[in-house]
């Protein structure tokens, strides 16, 4: 019993001892990103009954040295508004024209589906982070004719402007009969 109580002991100290043990992953300080998955919602306005879009976009990152994402702060120099580092989660809306996907003309230059993610690491360190990332974009009843098939691309900035691999989602169809 004394011998087994005693076993017990070690294997509850080897574990924690070699539990902490554990090696960093070996990423590169540029993102690099893989498509998860994508959902979409239809959304009813209780008071118009208006039928909207909603989709949700499940991305996976790796970054090595973790400088990703900006803070509510980042809204000068490099960052700032209006400049082209701005956003550094970047999407393009890709339409399907026949067999192929084109990009989605934009009516407004100064429209984007381009949007900010929240900074992401522990202050100050400089450790590898692995993740996901949810986008949620809403399209109004008027944006899309019936029916119409897109995709997303994708890609994303750390705060060095290191910009990660572009990918592609699957097809969603919105304003879907």
């Amino acid at each position: 019993m004394k011998r087994t109580l005693s076993l017990i002991i070690i294997s509850i100290f080897l574990t924690i001892f070699f539990g902490r043990c554990y090696n960093k992953p070996d990423f590169s300080n540029v993102p690099f990103i893989s498509f998860v998955s994508i959902e979409k919602f239809v959304i009813t306005n209780q008071i118009t009954t208006a039928k909207n879009d909603s989709v949700v976009i499940k991305i996976k990152f790796q970054d090595g040295d973790g400088d990703l994402g900006l803070d509510q702060a980042d809204t000068l120099g490099t960052f700032g508004n209006g400049k082209p580092n701005q956003f550094n989660y970047r999407i393009q809306v890709l339409q399907k024209s026949g067999s192929t996907f084109i990009p989605l003309p934009l009516p407004d230059p100064s429209f984007t589906f381009d949007a900010r993610f929240p900074r992401l690491e522990d202050r100050g360190r400089k450790n590898p982070l692995e993740g996901t990332l949810d986008r949620n974009i809403k399209f109004t009843q008027s944006s899309f004719a019936t029916n119409t098939i897109v995709k997303f691309k994708i890609k994303i900035y750390d705060r060095a402007l290191n910009v990660s691999n572009e990918i592609e989602t699957g097809e969603v169809t919105l304003r879907q009969n």
